[in-house]
C-alpha cells in the first residue's frame, strides 16, 4: 500500500484547488523583486517561467515511468568553513540529493553495527522531476526560497511520484540552506536512537550483563563513526531535532511485550547518550577563524507540567550539557519582541514556560499556537524541497521547526562579529538568568538578508 506521503495540509491544498480552480490562497506574498534580483542576478522570472512550461508539459501523474538511479553528494566549498552542519532528521536525503545537491557533502547510513557509514542515495524517481530539481541546483546563482513559486505545481504533477516525501526534515534542509546561503550538509536519515533495536533493548530488562555490553559496543561504534565524519567534513554544528525521553524510550519498549523498563535502566540508557554528546562537544573543527568547538543544536522539550533541570521524565533533554543548546518554540502573541530578545514572562505563554528548565533560549515561529495555522507574515514557512512557499504550514509549529532558527541566528551573530569565537557569540545569545525569547523572522537577523 502506497505511503500517505502527502499529510493533511497537502490534501487539503489538493482539495482546494479542485473546488476553487486556485493553486495558492489569498494570502500568498507576492515575491520582492528587488531582493529576489539582489540575492539571484536578473533573469529569475523567465527561469521560473521555464519551471512552470517543463511542469506542466510532463505526462505525470498519469503517465510517470520511474528510473533506478544512484545520486553523489557535491564538493566542499572554502567560504562554508565554520557553516558546515551535520543535519540528522527524516526525509532529508531527497532534497539534499536534488535541489541542494551542491551543498551535501555526504549522506550517511547506521549500520546494523551502530556504525554510521557514507553512502550515495540509490532511489527511483522520475526523470522530469528529477530535472526541475537539478535545474534549479545548477541555477547561476543561489536562489532565496521566497523566490520561487513552483512548489505547489510540482507537488501536484510529481507528488505521488517522489520517493521519501515524508517527515518534516523536507522542511528543515530548506529551512537551513536558505538562511544561510554558504552552509554545507552532511545528511542522515538514521536517527540517534534507531541504535537501539529489538534485539539490543529487550534484554536489558533482565538488566543482563552482556546486553549492557552490546549495546554500550554499539553506540561505542556510532561515537566513533559520527566523530570520524565530523572530522573528515569539518562540521561545526550537529541539528538535531528530536529528543530521547523517557516516554520515547518506554514506547520502544513496548515492542519487548508487556514488561516495562524501570527508571534506573532508562537512567542508564540516557546516560551513554550523554556521553555521546559529550564526546561529540569536545571536539574542535576548522573554521574560517581558526579551530572553533563543535555546537549541538537540538530542539527542547515540551511538557504538560514544569519541567526543572535533570527532570527525571526528561534525563537527557534537561541535562546541562555544555556545548548542546537546546532551541524551543514560542508562539506570536500579538506584540513584538524587541530585536535583542526578551527574558520577560510576558514573551511566553503558560505551556511554552513549562520546558523553560531544560531551554537555552526560545524562537518566535509567527503562528497564534502549536496547532493554530493562523499567523502573521513573519512566521516559519512551509517550503518543501525548497521550491517556494505553501500556503499552508505543513507541520506543527514546535520546536523542531524553531531549533534550525536557533541555528540560523547564532550564525547571523557569528557574521556580526567576525573576530569573535563561537564561545563568545554564544555567550551573547545565551546571557544571564531565564532563556531569551528571540524572533529573527521580524527583524531580519539571518544571514540571508545580509549577503
Amino acid at each position: 500500500m502506497k505511503k500517505l506521503w502527502l499529510g493533511w495540509w497537502i490534501l487539503g491544498l489538493l482539495h482546494m484547488n479542485a473546488c476553487t480552480g486556485k493553486s495558492q490562497d489569498q494570502s500568498h506574498e507576492p515575491l520582492d523583486i528587488d531582493f529576489c534580483t539582489r540575492m539571484s542576478g536578473e533573469g529569475l522570472e523567465e527561469f521560473q517561467r521555464e519551471l512552470l512550461q517543463k511542469i506542466s508539459a510532463s505526462t505525470c501523474p498519469g503517465t510517470c515511468p520511474l528510473e533506478n538511479l544512484e545520486l553523489t553528494p557535491g564538493a566542499a566549498r572554502a567560504e562554508s568553513l565554520g557553516q558546515r552542519i551535520l543535519l540528522i532528521d527524516d526525509a532529508v536525503d531527497l532534497p539534499a540529493f536534488t535541489r541542494y545537491r551542491s551543498r551535501t557533502l555526504a549522506s550517511l547510513r547506521l549500520h546494523p553495527s551502530g556504525r554510521y557509514e557514507e553512502t550515495h542515495w540509490k532511489t527511483s524517481i522520475n526523470r522530469d522531476a528529477l530535472g526541475i530539481l537539478e535545474q534549479v541546483n545548477n541555477y547561476k546563482n543561489f536562489i532565496p526560497v521566497a523566490c520561487l513559486d513552483v512548489a505547489l505545481p510540482f507537488l501536484e504533477k510529481f507528488g505521488a511520484q517522489l520517493p521519501q516525501l515524508t517527515g518534516h526534515g523536507m522542511d528543515i534542509l530548506p529551512s537551513l540552506a536558505d538562511a544561510n546561503p554558504k552552509a554545507q550538509f552532511v545528511v542522515s536519515e538514521d536517527q540517534l536512537s534507531d541504535v537501539l533495536t529489538k534485539d539490543r533493548l529487550c534484554p536489558l530488562l533482565n538488566d543482563d550483563v552482556g546486553a549492557w555490553s552490546q549495546l554500550d559496543e554499539a553506540i561505542s561504534h556510532m561515537e566513533e563513526s559520527l566523530v570520524a565524519a565530523i572530522q573528515k567534513h569539518a562540521i561545526n554544528y550537529v541539528h538535531l531535532s528530536w529528543g530521547l525521553e523517557d516516554k520515547g524510550l518506554r514506547e520502544r519498549f513496548k515492542m519487548c511485550g508487556l514488561q516495562q523498563p524501570s527508571v534506573e535502566i532508562i537512567q542508564k540508557i540516557l546516560d551513554r547518550y550523554a556521553m555521546l554528546f559529550e564526546r561529540m562537544t569536545q571536539l574542535r573543527s576548522p573554521t574560517d577563524r581558526g579551530e572553533q568547538p563543535v555546537y549541538i543544536f537540538q530542539a527542547a522539550p515540551s511538557a504538560s507540567y514544569t519541567l526543572q533541570e535533570n527532570d527525571p521524565n526528561y534525563a537527557l533533554d534537561c541535562r546541562l550539557i555544555p556545548g548542546r543548546i537546546r532551541v524551543n518554540a514560542a508562539s506570536y502573541h500579538g506584540f513584538d519582541i524587541p530585536d535583542a530578545g526578551s527574558s520577560g514572562a510576558h514573551a511566553l505563554a503558560a505551556h511554552e514556560s513549562n520546558g523553560k528548565a531544560c531551554t537555552n533560549f526560545y524562537i518566535v515561529t509567527g503562528y497564534k499556537g502549536l496547532f493554530d495555522p493562523e499567523a502573521r507574515r513573519e512566521r516559519i514557512p512551509s517550503a518543501p524541497l525548497g521550491l517556494g512557499y505553501l500556503p499552508a504550514p505543513s507541520w506543527p509549529s514546535a520546536s523542531s521547526f524553531a531549533n534550525p532558527l536557533g541555528l540560523s541566528l547564532f550564525l547571523y551573530q557569528r557574521q556580526l562579529s567576525p573576530q569573535a569565537g563561537h564561545e563568545e557569540v554564544l555567550q551573547g545569545l545565551l546571557g544571564q538568568g531565564s532563556p531569551r525569547v528571540y524572533d529573527p523572522l521580524l527583524h531580519k537577523q539571518l544571514q540571508i538578508f545580509e549577503d
